[in-house]
């Protein structure tokens, strides 16, 4: 072979190794990008399976707890929409919670409880390689893997609305206030709509409080703080800035309070155990907090006011005692139940007793002025707890531009009745009549004694489920109440005890001789009483004195209002 021979086969074999090889980088490059390709569309598939899975079966779609198989049926559905096929089985599902260790987001597994994630795995099996394929054949099997993570929070509240006050109403509001706090307070009916109209957001308190030297910023660290009503309405000062219209009267309250008792924020404000910085967006009223905060303050202790409210013939100096066995309680936390079928937000109304104390010394004659009356009047609320929680929210999506919100709630009855408790502290005491009037004829020609009583007016235990709307056409914060006239339990209750009441009176031998001649006899002394007395003043403690006295303490005689204050919903989120 001669050399040029021999040179040119040695090129051609370089060129056909060179050949070759580009041939087999090629066919990698090929199954590479192949592979790449379809990884890629694997994982859009996973992205969307677990958004869709929650969307759809999470707990922005309506329901009280999430359901296994239909979060699994959601995202399957999902997959088979988008490319995957109609093969469950390379499908899996799991659901759980999303959590963050040294700095990265976990997901946890979870059988049940507070589930927020939903962690999808498709799996396909694909050619090994185009080229290797067709002379080896094999599967390679991809699997790709996405996380959702959905929180949905609602901020609500069971008290009592704030209606229009007039001058005995911003007067009682005052007078609790005082009284709770240990300090003289003055504030208008423009000032109590100002702080009615103000919210506040929980991220904006535990900043204020941090501000403040009182936790550590975030809103476990403000929930872990305990606080005197100084340093609360501070905090609230603060929170709500110096631009708003309510500023100025929560600093002038956190001026005068001398009381110094504390409480944990946490029996005050609920908010999920597991993450509760979540709940920072949520949204709270001023003066519920105000007010609210001032019950627990003086939670298991009695408190004595003065209402300065004017009553039916010319009478005054009206005394309250309050007993708070337990205060009110605000929440911001998702819908639905828990793992042992317990609703996971709840929110109260304090349980409180009072009784209402009406001097009748100054009291204008009776029976045309032939007979005198004096003695006390007792009248006692005992209001137990309501509760209320919140069961779903339907989020607003692509078919409707509204949150949905289900919120159910108890009322847990009321009683009200003439005479006092026998120890206001005992939430099982045993109640008393009152102590006799006496009734004296004109001249002091004889004295006499009336026993008045009246039937218990009771209000029943009932539940209501309330229908909320969120929209940029009907915005929050929304308030709902049980009864569709408020306050007309209340006002029944008061027509049934005014109605009810009857007077015996009794006095010493002759009696009846001696009221014969003065025209009269005890007939008329008991008609006249009621008649001309004790029922047109029952009525008017209505609107003067137990309506504004129960709005102020945020509850409601046989009824509950709910307020929604804010729905935080961000877009299920992926976190691979």
């Amino acid at each position: 072979m001669s050399p040029r021979l021999g040179q040119a086969g040695a090129a051609s074999l370089t060129m056909i190794v060179a050949i070759s090889l580009a041939i087999i980088f090629a066919a990698l490059a090929v199954d590479t990008g192949r592979l790449g390709l379809e990884s890629k569309r694997l994982q859009n598939i996973a992205d969307l399976a677990a958004i869709d899975a929650l969307s759809e079966a999470g707990l922005c779609s309506g329901v009280t707890a999430i359901d296994r198989s239909a979060v699994e049926a959601a995202a399957v559905a999902s997959a088979a929409r988008n490319g995957f096929g109609n093969d469950p089985t390379g499908v899996e599902v799991r659901l759980g919670t999303l959590g963050t260790e040294g700095g990265l987001h976990v997901f946890h597994a979870a059988a049940g409880g507070d589930i927020n994630a939903v962690e999808v795995s498709v799996v396909r099996n694909v050619t090994s390689s185009l080229i290797a394929g067709g002379w080896l054949g094999g599967q390679t099997p991809l699997q790709r893997r996405a996380v959702a993570y959905d929180e949905v929070l609602g901020a609500f509240s069971a008290g009592s609305e704030l209606a229009s006050l007039d001058n005995d109403g911003v007067h009682v509001f005052n007078a609790l206030l005082g009284a709770l706090l240990g300090g003289v307070v003055s504030i208008t009916d423009t000032g109590y709509e100002q702080l009615f109209d103000a919210e506040v957001k929980l991220d904006d308190l535990a900043e204020a409080a941090a501000s403040l030297g009182v936790g550590s910023g975030d809103v476990s660290g403000f929930l872990q703080a305990t606080v005197s009503p100084g340093q609360f309405l501070r905090i609230l000062a603060a929170a709500v800035t110096n631009s708003d219209p309510a500023y100025a009267d929560i600093s002038a309250l956190a001026t005068v309070t001398t009381n110094t008792d504390t409480i944990a924020l946490d029996d005050l404000i609920s908010v999920p155990d597991g993450n509760p910085q979540v709940a920072a967006a949520g949204r709270l009223n001023v003066l519920d907090l105000i007010t609210g905060s001032a019950q627990l303050f003086n939670k298991g202790g009695t408190v004595s006011m003065a209402a300065g409210v004017n009553l039916p013939q010319g009478l005054s100096g009206v005394a309250v005692d309050l007993h708070v066995l337990e205060g009110p309680k605000y929440a911001i936390g998702p819908p639905g139940v828990d793992a042992t079928g317990a609703w996971r937000t709840q929110v109260r109304s304090a349980k409180l007793q009072l009784v209402i104390k009406v001097p009748l010394d100054a009291a204008t004659p009776i029976l045309g002025g032939a007979v005198r009356v004096s003695g006390t009047l007792p009248l006692y609320i005992d209001a137990l707890s309501n509760r209320a929680w919140l069961e779903t929210i339907r989020c607003a999506n692509a078919a409707s531009v509204a949150h949905r919100i289900v919120i159910g709630a108890r009322t847990d009855g009321a009683e009200l009745g003439i005479g006092q408790f026998d120890d206001i502290g005992d939430p099982a005491s045993a109640t008393s009549p009152p102590a006799p009037l006496t009734l004296e004829l004109s001249g002091g020609l004889v004295s006499m004694d009336a026993e008045v009583a009246a039937t218990l007016q009771s209000a029943a235990v009932g539940d209501t489920r309330f229908n909320f709307v969120a929209a940029k056409a009907s915005p929050l914060p929304q308030t709902q109440s049980s009864e569709v006239a408020p306050g007309r339990a209340l006002t029944l209750a008061l027509g049934g005890l005014a109605g009810s009441l009857s007077a015996t009176v009794t006095g010493g031998g002759g009696l009846t001789a001696t009221l014969a001649l003065a025209g009269l006899s005890t007939a008329d002394l008991s008609g006249g009483l009621v008649d001309e007395l004790l029922s047109p003043l029952v009525l008017a403690l209505d609107q003067r004195l137990i309506v504004p006295l129960l709005q102020a303490l945020g509850v409601r005689f046989g009824a509950v209002d709910i307020t929604l204050h804010s729905v935080e919903r961000n877009d299920p989120r992926l976190k691979h």
